[in-house]
């Protein structure tokens, strides 16, 4: 098949999903180019990147002259691409300005296109599918959690998601809400996004009182409630260390947190790190704490990806029920579930995880498993491609 990627970043550290969909489908023998409406927000040495070839071009970002084209003249050759269906004027000049672009790259390609795939449902998705239907192509769109979550726009949401042939999304979490409160006729299918676990291999055992967390620094990871879990510990565990990957706008109240309950000689920011220190930072902790809350604006993960590579890793995660991550986990069988915000709960199940590190390794083990069975990209992405083949 030769499937287009309709995407907002390519690539994106935070979504290494794609890429783990794109490397599959390439290496099963299918062509595959991208439109990604971003550039990277930073420059990433991702070993799938570097062993594939797509045929790949960013969106070019509106002047006036392109727009007043977009207002003057017919775009399509009478091709029957769809107008968009919002009122926002802001959202129509723009859906008809990326379509042009997108439906000028499919025409640029040496092939022509059988599927069109895009991620996340907002209003700048749109033109994948209208493009789609103009050239005779399918299309489909995986719902995740901060397009249905975040300040939604029900009425928006439920438009993007008619206009493609397949909706896909990554929990029976969000399989509910979309036919609850979107579009109770909505052919929803739940497809997971997986991780290479070839790649997420352990390959040693640690005896040391160290914690991890990756994440952004948002609200929804919750690391506040983290940094007072890690506060209750070490009085308990001196020794504990406790290290965060990420960046993001909340840093500075990180800081004030840890100044307050003195625990800077315990916390270490590591920003960006590359795949392989990636990788030994989960091989060297004894826990992986997330404790995901939702946001006051609604936003929540989904099932995040950085969870499943910790499981991987049999480095036992310590996290929230809430959204679809108890999909994921099961408490105290492959990992360690809390209510959200419950500092003690967090605390508890650290101390769970230091106290049993040395002991049979039952959940790492069976936490990898999960994996492997039901998470690993060879099984999520033959379930799309049947998708997209069908």
């Amino acid at each position: 098949m030769n499937i287009l990627y309709y995407l907002d970043y390519f690539p994106k550290i935070s979504e290494s999903f794609i890429l783990n969909e794109i490397y599959y489908l390439i290496q099963q023998g299918h062509q595959v180019a991208v439109f990604s409406l971003n550039k990277p927000e930073t420059n990433l040495n991702h070993e799938e990147l570097n062993d594939i070839e797509v045929d790949l071009l960013y969106a070019k970002q509106p002047s006036t002259k392109s727009l007043t084209s977009i207002l003057t003249k017919s775009l399509f050759d009478s091709r029957p691409l769809y107008e968009a269906e919002f009122d926002h004027f802001k959202h129509r000049v723009g859906t008809r300005f990326l379509a042009k672009q997108f439906l000028d790259f499919t025409d640029s390609l040496e092939y022509e296109i059988d599927h069109i795939h895009t991620h996340f449902a907002r209003w700048n998705k749109l033109p994948a599918a209208r493009v789609a239907d103009a050239i005779g192509a399918s299309s489909s769109m995986t719902t995740h959690a901060y397009d249905l979550y975040a300040s939604p726009n029900e009425e928006a949401l439920k438009t993007t998601c008619d206009a493609f042939d397949s909706v896909l999304t990554i929990s029976k979490y969000n399989e509910r809400f979309i036919n609850v409160e979107i579009d109770p006729d909505a052919d929803v299918e739940v497809v997971r996004m997986g991780i290479r676990t070839e790649k997420f291999r352990p390959t040693e055992t640690t005896d040391e009182p160290r914690l991890l967390t990756i994440a952004r620094f948002v609200e929804k990871k919750g690391i506040e409630y983290a940094l007072y879990a890690v506060a209750d510990c070490v009085d308990e565990y001196p020794e504990l260390e406790y290290r965060i990957i990420g960046s993001g706008p909340r840093r500075e109240c990180y800081e004030k947190i840890i100044t307050e309950e003195g625990i800077e000689e315990h916390v270490t920011f590591l920003g960006s790190v590359s795949d392989e220190q990636l990788i030994d930072e989960l091989n060297r902790a004894c826990a992986f704490l997330l404790p995901c809350v939702v946001a006051k604006d609604g936003d929540r993960d989904g099932i995040p990806v950085v969870l499943m590579e910790a499981m991987a890793m049999e480095t036992p995660p310590v996290t929230t029920g809430i959204s679809g991550i108890p999909e994921l986990i099961q408490d105290s069988e492959n990992g360690y579930l809390c209510d959200g915000r419950s500092v003690s709960g967090l605390a508890e199940a650290v101390i769970e995880c230091i106290r049993t590190q040395n002991k049979p390794k039952r959940i790492p083990e069976q936490a990898r498993e999960t994996i492997i069975s039901q998470f690993e990209t060879q099984v999520v992405g033959k379930q799309l491609e049947e998708i997209f083949q069908e």
